[in-house]
């Protein structure tokens, strides 16, 4: 069977604050030109930047986005009293979705399978480059939501939820 040739698959986040800031941050030597049919749809000489930061999406709560290769990054950074457990997606245009024993989340969508890795979480300790290492999975919470679900941390340090 062929897979379709279109369909659509969102990841959106709940209760996210509306006044997010926007900020572009790390810029890079690179420019991008986009060339459409039409010479008033042309865009040229736009600057690149390696990272793009939404801050305050929750109280206490950032998402940074990243390139990683050829990959597409995000980073939640919770600050010392927000609480992640306010992070929460609602997936739309699933039809299935489950966890993997290694804690992948896999989302089905008219017989194709996307997968999401097994977020990862650390602490980092103000003094060095060490890190503490908090266990951080995904967790589904109904037909279509889905949480992160946290080995115990301290909640006086920044928080890092890798995806």
């Amino acid at each position: 069977k062929e897979p379709p040739q279109y369909f659509e698959l969102q990841i959106l986040l709940r209760n996210a604050l509306p006044n997010v800031e926007i900020t572009t941050l790390n810029p890079r030597m690179a420019k991008s030109d986009f060339f459409g049919s039409k010479s008033p749809n042309w865009l040229s000489d736009i600057p690149n930047y390696a990272r793009v930061k939404y801050s305050n999406l929750y109280p206490d709560v950032d998402m940074v986005f990243h390139g990683n290769h050829r990959l597409l990054d995000f980073d939640f950074v919770i600050a010392p009293g927000g609480d992640p457990k306010r992070i929460q997606f609602q997936v739309q245009g699933a039809q299935n979705m489950f966890l993997t024993r290694e804690g992948t989340l896999q989302l089905q969508v008219q017989g194709v399978t996307f997968e999401l890795p097994k977020p990862s979480g650390y602490q980092a300790f103000d003094s060095s480059s060490a890190r503490s290492v908090v266990d951080a999975r995904y967790r589904i919470t109904g037909k279509s939501e889905i949480s992160f679900q946290l080995a115990p941390y301290d909640s006086r340090r920044t928080l890092i939820i890798e995806q």
